[in-house]
């Protein structure tokens, strides 16, 4: 009798520690771009229980999600979804973060672009893994300032030349899709007097990759 309590406590022991070992296994895989973002984004500016107050505040729909972070300017959660989530730091500095599958190895991974506007937009862009380890691999590939103009017919050679110099310096803004798995290229519009400014914006292209399972492309 002694025997078989002693082998039922054995069992209970390994059927606890199996449960916990799932759950801790389900806990990692259900990551949500919300608590990425909470657990891993730093913002020197902004504490722990700040992001998570944004994304409390932005699911409760308690009126705009904002905070005033310690520089005593306000940080703002604008979009929050299932896989996506855009947060303005403050007027010069934007967050966005997707949740992509992967199918080399059927999990997700967090692609983070920050853009920053002084005043003519730039951006960048990583991949990281739901345990927050940068990914190294090339899932993006930052375009050619060239494949984002176009010449207009009624433009020579040499004045289209003497206006994409003007694209100085040369700056590409990055915008994740909120609603498809999908990344756009644009030129930014650095300052220029504002009689080119019309004639610039028409040479700028606007590309757009899809996520195919794998990378940007």
């Amino acid at each position: 009798m002694g025997k078989h309590k002693i082998a039922f406590g054995i069992n209970l022991k390994k059927l606890f520690g199996s449960a916990l070992l799932l759950f801790a296994t389900m806990s990692v895989s259900a990551q949500t771009v919300q608590t990425f973002f909470v657990d891993n984004i730093d913002l020197p500016y902004l504490t722990t229980a700040q992001k998570q107050q944004l994304v409390d505040d932005f699911k409760d729909k308690k009126g705009d999600a904002l905070v005033v972070n310690s520089l005593g300017d306000t940080t703002l959660l604008e979009s929050s979804t299932a896989n996506f989530i855009q947060l303005k730091c403050n007027n010069a500095h934007t967050i966005q973060i997707k949740s992509l599958r992967r199918q080399s190895d059927n999990d997700n991974v967090f692609c983070v672009v920050n853009t920053y506007k002084a005043p003519a937009a730039e951006s960048t862009i990583e991949f990281f893994t739901k345990d927050n380890v940068k990914i190294n691999e090339q899932l993006f590939t930052m375009p050619q300032v060239s494949s984002l103009l176009q010449k207009p017919d009624t433009l020579s050679n040499d004045d289209f030349k003497q206006l994409t110099e003007m694209f100085d310096p040369q700056l590409i803004e990055l915008r994740l899709s909120p609603t498809d798995n999908s990344i756009t290229e644009t030129l930014s519009l650095p300052s220029v007097p504002r009689d080119k400014k019309k004639i610039l914006n028409g040479l700028k292209l606007q590309r757009k990759l899809n996520w195919n399972g794998n990378n940007f492309n």
